[in-house]
C-alpha cells in the first residue's frame, strides 16, 4: 500500500525499503521481481553480498515452499537469477538434501557427492565447510574420506576461524593420528570456545586424546 503511494521506488529510504519487505519464499512476488531486475542498483546501495544472499535464500525457501525436488528444475531456478552460479548453488542444494540420506549406501552417495561438489567449486561459507566436515567425521573411517573432510575443516577456519571448525578439525586431526595438527586445533578450539562462553569440555578431552597419540 505504501509503495502505490510512491511515484519514486528508486530513493534511498524506498530502495532499503523494498529490500526489507522482499519475501523470502516467493519468486514470482513483484518485489523480488524488481529486487532481480534491478539488482545492480540495489548492490551498490545495500551490497552485492548482501542482495545476493536474498535472493539466492529466496530460491532455496522457494523450493521448499512448492515442494520441488527434480535437481533440473532447481538448477533452472538458480540459473535464472545466476546465470554464472546457478549450477555450483544447485549442487549445494543437492548436497544439502542427499546429507540427510540414511544407511550406508545413503551416506556412501552423499560423500561421493560432497567429494566431488567440493572438487568442482570453492566457498566462501564456513559453516557449509565445516558441517559437511563434521558430518564425515561422525559418518566415516575411510582416511580418503577424513583426509578430505579435514582440509574442508581447514578451509572453514581460513574463512572464519571459531570454536566450532577448530573443534571439527581437531577431531578429525585425531582420526587421522596427526598429533601435531589436532593438538593445534583442539588449543585454538578451547581458546576460542571459553572467549564466547562455550562448554569447552568435550574438546578438552580430545586434547587429551591427541597428546596420548
Amino acid at each position: 500500500a505504501y509503495l502505490t503511494s510512491q511515484a519514486d521506488w528508486t530513493t534511498l529510504e524506498n530502495t532499503n525499503f523494498i529490500f526489507e519487505m522482499m519475501p523470502y519464499d516467493n519468486m514470482d512476488n513483484k518485489l523480488f521481481k524488481y529486487v532481480k531486475e534491478n539488482r545492480q542498483r540495489f548492490a551498490t546501495t545495500i551490497g552485492a553480498d548482501k542482495v545476493d544472499d536474498k535472493l539466492k535464500t529466496g530460491v532455496l525457501y522457494s523450493m521448499m515452499k512448492n515442494r520441488v525436488n527434480d535437481p533440473a528444475k532447481v538448477e533452472a531456478a538458480f540459473k535464472e537469477i545466476f546465470p554464472k552460479k546457478g549450477e555450483q548453488f544447485a549442487s549445494e542444494w543437492n548436497l544439502q538434501q542427499l546429507m540427510r540420506a540414511q544407511g550406508e549406501e545413503g551416506l556412501k552417495k552423499f560423500m561421493n557427492a560432497a567429494v566431488d561438489h567440493f572438487g568442482k567449486y570453492e566457498s566462501d561459507d564456513w559453516g557449509m565447510y565445516n558441517s559437511i566436515a563434521w558430518s564425515f567425521y561422525e559418518n566415516t573411517e575411510n582416511k580418503d574420506y577424513l583426509k578430505e573432510a579435514a582440509g574442508w575443516a581447514e578451509k572453514s577456519v581460513a574463512i572464519k576461524s571459531n570454536f566450532y571448525n577448530n573443534d571439527t578439525a581437531a577431531a578429525l586431526f585425531l582420526k587421522l593420528k596427526q598429533k601435531e595438527k589436532g593438538i593445534l586445533y583442539a588449543n585454538e578450539a578451547i581458546r576460542l570456545g571459553k572467549e564466547a562462553g562455550e562448554d569447552t569440555s568435550a574438546t578438552a578431552n580430545l586434547l587429551r586424546q591427541l597428546n596420548e597419540l
